[in-house]
Parts: structure tokens; sequence; C-alpha cells
């Protein structure tokens, strides 16, 4: 299956995460997204690591809206290798 591409939003560091999973949240106005998250390499509690969103759904002021309230970084750019490289990862745990 083809992912979409889109945005992503960076909550926490990559290099500090160990991401295992992935969830799929809907937002206030019901647009869905996707969630990775893992295990704080520093406190070893899970936490959010990123949020990605589908391009043909979300416009970027959207996107840096809802980034900036879960306080991120937001990323304008392909996130299909991302996305690949995520769903990778967690099925080989």
């Amino acid at each position: 299956m083809k992912k979409p591409s889109g945005y992503k939003c960076e909550l926490k560091d990559p290099n500090k995460i160990n991401v295992f999973g992935l969830r799929i949240r809907k937002s206030r106005n019901t647009k869905s997204y996707i969630i990775a998250f893992g295990f704080s390499r520093c406190s070893g509690k899970t936490v959010e690591q990123a949020y990605y969103y589908d391009k043909s759904k979300w416009s970027i002021a959207e996107v840096k809206a809802h980034c900036k309230r879960h306080n991120g970084t937001f990323e304008s750019s392909s996130v299909q290798n991302a996305i690949d490289n995520l769903i990778q990862a967690v099925r080989s745990i």
C-alpha cells in the first residue's frame, strides 16, 4: 500500500527516541494524522516523537498550527520514505 506524501511535525529528537510504534489519531477537526511513538533514551518513558499529516487532507497552515500547539517543529516535504522506514522498523521488532 502506497503511503501519501505529506508534512511532518517533529516533537522530539529522533536520535533520543527508540521508535516502536505508529498510531492513527483524529484531531479536533476530525482529520487524522499518524503518530510515531517510542521510549525516550533519557527517561525511559513512552513519548510521542513525531506527527505525520496527509498533504491531500491538511493545509500547511493547519499543520503549522497543530504542530505549534504541540510545541513541535514543522517540516514541509515528502515524508513517504520516513513513514516507510518507521513501518519497517516497527515490523522488525
